[in-house]
């Protein structure tokens, strides 16, 4: 690499000479390769001597061969680095987006936000991937914004020339994955989900499994929370079962299983969402499963611990769950789990853990989802009514 981007065939024998007489320049082996780093100092020394020397012109030209060169070497965030520098937004965003399934499967979705983050707005809004990718960024802190981003994703991917029916779908199931991880406002939902009916009449075959996963989970647990007592809901339940079966990407199931869980206890399926919870669990052992997951396995366990009346292990998840929130700066469970736990410390009678999340919950209460405030307020009442305090029950 060095020998190319210096037009210099003893660049190497150069720098391997500085390296072995100690001239504040090191070597590394990196995937079998010998990488040479300089000191601080001097790469400090060099760039400055370069701003000194060369045009504006010849520096452009010179990172832009640069980032040609560590792309072709794997060198990703080099390249991000140098596309940025020389505002190449264009192969910028061609990188991000080769680069950002697998940033997210990786858990390392700061690191994609970061990137996404320095494209100008209108870079970002040219490019319905680069919004839908820093959509799925915010869901866990930001879910309403979120929402935005697939929304406006959504119609700049129906808007091109040519469709691209996976961002489109993806899109579509984005909104609904942000609506449902707020739910605020589920009437929200109501256009989406005559949205995805309309998209499978424009489009009936879904572009892959994994696409197809998603859209259907998301789509069956909005159903399940806005028309629990649909006449096929059962049926949905088992597909949702087939679906997490056929997929192979851990990720991917992961994600699918999450969603479905969460539906299929509300809907009284618990079987199936027993079944799919242990499933979750063995996934959870990949490095492919981001903290974010992790909380909200967390979080699915802890409501089905809470439906089916297991006060211990209620609490034990609950709790667990909030220790990794805690530690990821991951916010978007929390006053769920929360009030999971009290239901399970109000099962138990056990009325100095359920004073404790009480005080909790209402110090944030004002960041509570409609629902969560629904299920504190049906909780308190309990805990009045356990307390034979029937007045403050009442009100």
């Amino acid at each position: 690499v060095v020998e190319e981007l210096t037009e210099n065939k003893h660049a190497r024998q150069i720098l391997q000479q500085l390296a072995d007489e100690h001239h504040l320049i090191t070597t590394r082996e990196v995937d079998g390769e010998v990488v040479f780093q300089y000191h601080p100092l001097v790469r400090d020394f060099l760039l400055n001597q370069a701003r000194e020397l060369l045009s504006a012109e010849d520096q452009q030209q010179l990172q832009r061969r640069g980032a040609v060169l560590m792309e072709r070497v794997g060198q990703v965030e080099d390249t991000v680095t140098l596309l940025t520098e020389t505002e190449d937004w264009e192969d910028l965003v061609r990188v991000i987006g080769d680069q950002a399934q697998s940033l997210v499967d990786q858990g390392r979705a700061e690191t994609l936000e970061r990137w996404l983050e320095d494209l100008p707005d209108e870079a970002l809004e040219r490019a319905p991937w680069m919004l839908y990718w820093l959509s799925v960024c915010r869901l866990p802190t930001a879910p309403r914004e979120s929402r935005r981003l697939c929304e406006k994703a959504f119609e700049s991917f129906r808007k091109e020339p040519e469709r691209d029916v996976r961002g489109i779908y993806l899109a579509a199931a984005g909104v609904l994955e942000a609506i449902l991880h707020d739910q605020d406002d589920l009437t929200l939902a109501d256009r989406w989900i005559e949205e995805i009916q309309r998209l499978r009449k424009e489009y009936p075959d879904y572009p892959d499994e994994a696409v197809e996963a998603r859209v259907t989970c998301n789509l069956f647990m909005v159903i399940g929370l806005r028309q629990p007592f649909h006449p096929d809901i059962e049926e949905w339940g088992e597909r949702i079962a087939r679906l997490s079966r056929r997929q192979v990407e851990p990720g991917v199931r992961f994600r699918v299983d999450q969603i479905a869980v969460v539906g299929l206890t509300w809907t009284g399926q618990f079987a199936q969402a027993a079944e799919l919870i242990d499933g979750m669990r063995r996934l959870a052992q990949s490095p492919q499963v981001s903290p974010l997951s992790l909380a909200t396995l967390r979080y699915v366990e802890s409501q089905y611990y809470m439906l089916t009346g297991d006060r211990e292990h209620c609490l034990q998840a609950a709790y667990d769950g909030l220790e990794i929130s805690g530690k990821h700066g991951i916010t978007v469970w929390d006053n769920s789990m929360r009030i999971h736990a009290l239901a399970g410390a109000l099962a138990e009678a056990d009325f100095e853990s359920a004073d404790k999340l009480t005080a909790e919950l209402k110090e944030s209460a004002g960041t509570m989802t409609r629902f969560d405030l629904f299920l504190f307020t049906y909780f308190q009442a309990w805990q009045s009514m356990l307390g034979r305090d029937v007045v403050d029950a009442f009100h």
